[in-house]
């Protein structure tokens, strides 16, 4: 019994001692506070029921609900009387049935029901307002999820529908009725290892939507559901892959989309990049340039952001533009590549803490060019970091690849040779071997382009260009699949549209294009900043900036080859949505930090993007171009500042 919110010194009793007792168990509380527990006896196999005499539980009595049936998977609810109603499986029978309690302090004379007739498995009870039972539970015969829907309180004539039939579904099984009585039920995919939930539409259940909740690595295991006085879901379940307790929040998710402002001191925000900290429960951070305060860096303490520390990493002359963040895997602190403009160097910042007050700042490359423009860095799982810039002097695409997890030494290759100006609006990932991907802009031919390292140190690339339709490639993000295929968002200036490219093989010699948003006739102007990133089904995301109505906004496909899609304006208040940075959490949650130009600051947006298509993509297919090249390097030397 928890005597604080916090639980920090709870009261442990031993309710019953009596054999091997106490699994499946499922506890209620009455109007009086006192609890009841419904349970098996495993040495007797059968059901039992104890109840408290009050809150305290100063004592309590011990009643054997069915002695017949070799009961497990309780569930216990009561009802507006505070009588127990309990459903189980019997193992004997191999059926769900419904224990009814005919008094609040006793269970001595229950009325047993037998709600299904054969091949049953885990159960899950509610009650609705006038006292009917409504039951899930998994059939183990079909390895579908079903429910039960009594017509009345004593449960003579019942409803049995199915509510998910994609492969083996419905153990660990949770129901809980909305204010209207609509049944939601969470629940294991055991098929692909997902967290769902099963949403009745109709109190028959006649129309049901099964969502995916969380499918990243074997989740969804022992949920416990509970729906607010909206009807969203809150479910704790297991994380069998991390071993890990995990909680998904449907008010946060879906319809507690929440803007933050972050940073409001000053012009600050451009050029922002974020990262979600898997290490420690998915915190947003957000680099970022302040107009007079250089590099900044904001770390949220929550889920929601409502607790933040800014710090202040870099402000020695005009520094921090061109701001690219990664995390390291395994400690979760900042790496932050970005330009400074006084000196027209490459430097990174390595943050000694969670919210970077502590850094080591170098100047990573120092030279007579014009270097470290549209940055971008990725770290290995090893902790290895890799940047590419563009040397302005020179009009090249340029690779920092780092020797160690310090990046001393550093060397700095020349990826795309020749006398074309390349390397602008640099987007860099890396593959599981290291291997870097780059896609960029190719201002003399307008092209958007992609170099494909052939080695984690890039001594040889191929050069395959992605797109020249027009003038296109500007504002390139890149991420990889599931299969390590290459995929970029990007702005179509011709057409003023957002579109995507997606490599059918991993030498991407033949692509798919997509129009995203924008480009046809009398669609606004869209596409600028893009920021892609996939969810662990490997669907796209794209946050993006639409010139026309000045508004942050957000593509979401249906599937992972885009055949449907969702646009989302996130944000309209002002002119809002420049340099926006997009990551996922594990359950898909959205997070985009971006510029507020009206107000001046820097903003974040926290929403679950729909899954519910509304347009249709258009695909074309071809083959692309390639050219291999060795890569020029050099070695650099860095200097350290430690702030």
């Amino acid at each position: 019994l928890c005597n604080d919110l916090a639980c920090s010194s709870p009261t442990i009793l031993v309710l019953d001692s009596t054999g091997n007792v106490g699994t499946f168990t499922s506890i209620a509380i009455d109007g009086q506070d006192r609890v009841r527990v419904a349970y098996r006896d495993e040495t007797n196999s059968v059901v039992k029921l104890v109840f408290c005499s009050n809150a305290a539980c100063d004592s309590t009595l011990v009643e054997v609900v069915d002695g017949a049936a070799n009961g497990g998977f309780t569930s216990l609810a009561l009802d507006s009387l505070g009588r127990a109603h309990i459903s189980y499986f019997d193992a004997s029978s191999g059926n769900v049935k419904l224990a009814m309690c005919d008094a609040a302090l006793s269970c001595s004379n229950p009325t047993l029901v037998n709600v299904t007739s054969s091949g049953a498995g885990q159960t899950s009870l509610a009650l609705d307002s006038i006292g009917r039972a409504r039951i899930a539970f998994y059939d183990a015969t079909t390895g579908d999820l079903k429910v039960a829907l009594c017509n009345a309180a004593a449960c003579a004539v019942r409803l049995l529908v199915p509510l998910d039939t994609f492969g083996d579904v419905g153990d660990f099984n949770s129901i809980d009725l909305t204010s209207t009585g609509l049944v939601r039920v969470s629940y294991y995919g055991a098929s692909q290892g997902d967290l769902k939930l099963a949403s009745c539409n109709t109190l028959s259940c006649s129309d049901v939507t099964v969502t995916i909740l969380d499918s990243a690595g074997d989740v969804g295991l022992y949920t416990s559901l509970q729906l607010d006085a909206g009807g969203r879901a809150s479910i704790s379940y297991f994380d069998r892959v991390n071993q890990d307790l995990k909680f998904f929040n449907e008010a946060a998710a879906t319809g507690g989309t929440t803007i933050t402002t972050l940073d409001s001191n000053g012009d600050v925000g451009q050029f922002a990049s974020l990262a979600l900290d898997f290490t420690r429960n998915e915190e947003v951070r957000v680099a970022y340039f302040g107009e007079s305060s250089g590099l900044k860096f904001v770390s949220c303490n929550d889920a929601l952001c409502e607790n933040t520390a800014v710090a202040a990493v870099d402000s020695v002359g005009l520094v921090g533009t061109h701001v690219s963040i990664a995390l390291t895997p395994v400690t979760g602190l900042a790496r932050v590549a970005y330009f400074d403009r006084s000196n027209s160097d490459l430097k990174l910042a390595f943050c000694l803490n969670p919210g970077c007050s502590l850094s080591d700042v170098r100047t990573l490359v120092s030279s007579l060019d014009v270097v470290g423009q549209f940055t971008s860095i990725a770290t290995h799982s090893n902790g290895v970091s890799q940047i590419s810039f563009y040397d302005a002097t020179v009009n090249n695409l340029k690779l920092v690849v780092c020797g160690n997890a310090n990046c001393s030494p550093a060397t700095v290759r020349t990826v795309d040779l020749g006398s074309d100006d390349v390397g602008q609006y640099s987007s860099l990932v890396l593959t599981s071997s290291g291997e870097a991907r780059i896609a960029y802009f190719d201002a003399t031919n307008t092209n958007l382009k992609l170099a494909m390292c052939q080695d984690s140190n890039c001594l040889t690339s191929n050069i395959v260009v992605l797109d020249d339709a027009g003038d296109v490639g500007e504002w390139a993000s890149i991420a990889l699949d599931s299969a390590g295929l290459v995929l970029v968002s990007y702005y179509d200036r011709s057409n003023g549209a957002l579109k995507l490219v997606q490599c059918l093989d991993q030498a991407c010699s033949s692509v798919s294009h997509q129009l995203l948003a924008g480009g046809g006739p009398g669609m606004p102007n869209v596409g600028q900043f893009t920021s892609l990133k996939l969810d662990s089904s490997d669907r796209v995301r794209v946050a993006y900036y639409d010139v026309t109505n000045t508004d942050l906004a957000l593509v979401a496909c249906d599937d992972a080859l885009c055949t449907s899609k969702t646009q989302l304006t996130l944000d309209n208040a002002g002119d809002v949505g420049q340099f926006c940075s997009l990551d996922l959490s594990s359950a898909g949650l959205a997070h985009v930090a971006y510029y507020d130009a009206t107000a001046r600051d820097l903003k974040l947006y926290i929403g679950f993007p729909p899954t519910n298509p509304i347009t249709t993509t258009s695909t074309t297919t071809t083959s692309t171009t390639t050219t291999t090249t060795s890569t020029t390097s050099t070695s650099t030397t860095t200097t350290t500042t430690t702030t």
